[in-house]
């Protein structure tokens, strides 16, 4: 009676660490089978696209050894989606016809605003980055006062660097931009009417100026009016792409940002870009741009 007594025990030990060995397996299996269903609403391929550039010949020209490089890293087609003006983008994110647009800040702050879950992914660092009013040096403007009544080129409403916050710095000095400066906003045209001697100033970043100067000559122009450190350029990801995604997408590029960063370089196109480093994005990094908007009575939402 005892024997079969331990017999029995034996046998249930037996069907006991079978079920346990069971349960492990069909317990890994599942596990296994969860992570590739959290992947399941994953995009099959990402639309990209860039603000401030007009077509697809010119964005392939700057990014396509971005777009190659991103594709590698991401295992997913890259397909480019071109714009046609800055404004396009806010409404190709809201619209879900793009995935991932590298944006300026303010234009971001438009596209946060029409819909709350467009994402800041990663953004990248400009040291020295910042606005500049400048004039024609024979132009007797010396200072930011003496703008009053003249013309000032200006590139568009989506441009933190030349549009917006240079039209702070003019209603932070006391100006009323409907009455007490003509202000022409001609997107890259500004260059042109500027040299041209159309308009008597006009807003450029500091890079930018550095490059005219090399360009155009030392003593030609003046600086006017100096502002402050901007926010920096930064991906965005659409409101339409999961969270999980929007998280791999963040955490890829911030594991490959040398070898992104070097992509967007070497098209020679991106010479702004030089001294950057991709660094991860948060909303309120815009909030300036946000209080600009509001101070000059722009209606962003």
């Amino acid at each position: 009676m005892r024997k079969l007594s331990l017999i029995m025990v034996a046998l249930f030990s037996v069907l006991f660490l079978a079920a346990c060995g069971s349960s492990s397996a069909s317990e890994e299996k599942s596990g296994t089978a969860g992570g590739q269903d959290s992947q399941s609403d994953w995009p099959e391929k990402i639309r990209f696209a860039a603000t401030g550039i007009e077509g697809l010949e010119q964005l392939q020209l700057e990014f396509e050894p971005f777009r190659e490089k991103l594709e590698e890293v991401l295992g997913l087609e890259v397909e480019f989606f071109a714009l046609s003006d800055r404004a396009t983008a806010v409404t190709a994110l809201e619209y879900d016809q793009v995935d991932m647009v590298m944006s300026g800040g303010a234009e971001y702050v438009m596209m946060r605003a029409a819909d709350e879950n467009t994402q800041p992914v990663a953004a990248l660092t400009r040291p020295g980055y910042l606005p500049l009013i400048i004039a024609h040096a024979d132009s007797g403007i010396e200072t930011i006062g003496d703008l009053k009544g003249k013309r000032i080129a200006m590139d568009s409403v989506g441009s933190t660097s030349a549009y917006l916050m240079p039209s702070k710095m003019l209603v932070d000095a006391g100006f009323d931009l409907d009455r007490d400066i003509e202000s022409y906003l001609l997107g890259d045209a500004m260059y042109e009417a500027f040299l041209a001697k159309e308009t008597d100033a006009m807003t450029i970043t500091r890079l930018n100026y550095e490059e005219m100067i090399e360009e155009e000559g030392e003593g030609l122009f003046t600086v006017v009016a100096e502002g402050q450190e901007l926010p920096n350029d930064l991906i965005v990801a659409s409101p339409h792409l999961p969270e999980s995604f929007i998280q791999h997408l963040q955490d890829t590029i911030l594991e490959n940002k040398e070898a992104l960063l070097e992509q967007i370089l070497i098209t020679g196109e991106n010479d702004k870009f030089a001294d950057s480093e991709f660094v991860a994005a948060e909303d309120s990094d815009y909030d300036g741009l946000r209080d600009a908007y509001e101070a000059l009575g722009i209606d962003y939402q």
